[in-house]
């Protein structure tokens, strides 16, 4: 039987936009990909294997400027993807087993809170619909 359900895993950070990410050495590259993998590591220990996954992330920033969602979406994708593999969510991070819906799968979202700093706010709620 085929069973859905959906769970949102919090990242106290955001990716990178690919503006920023493609002129970063490859030191910084691995260094953040490992940052969030160790993130991710724990956050998606806890589900279980699917078949599936489809993925959307909210990306909530503390002011509201124009972004383009195709910034994101390889430096965070790829990431969220391999560490599905590395802890054994799903067989492969290939297409047949990872997608995204709409728009790359990215939504930006505003939140302003005077009591909080910028580092607070800025963070990624990755919502992942997992088909087992």
């Amino acid at each position: 039987m085929i069973e859905m359900a959906i769970y949102k895993v919090e990242i106290p950070f955001l990716p990178p936009s690919k503006n920023k990410y493609d002129g970063w050495q490859h030191v910084w590259k691995s260094g953040l990909k490992k940052k969030w993998k160790e993130q991710l590591y724990v956050e998606l220990a806890a589900l279980p294997k699917a078949t599936i996954v489809e993925a959307k992330a909210i990306l909530i920033f503390d002011v509201n400027r124009r972004r383009d969602w195709q910034n994101y979406v390889h430096p965070l994708w790829h990431f969220v993807a391999d560490a599905l593999q590395d802890v054994g969510i799903i067989e492969d991070d290939t297409p047949e087993y990872f997608t995204t819906k709409k728009n790359g799968g990215i939504e930006f979202m505003v939140e302003k809170d005077e009591t909080k700093s910028k580092k607070q706010i800025r963070r990624t709620v990755l919502v992942l619909d997992l088909t087992t």
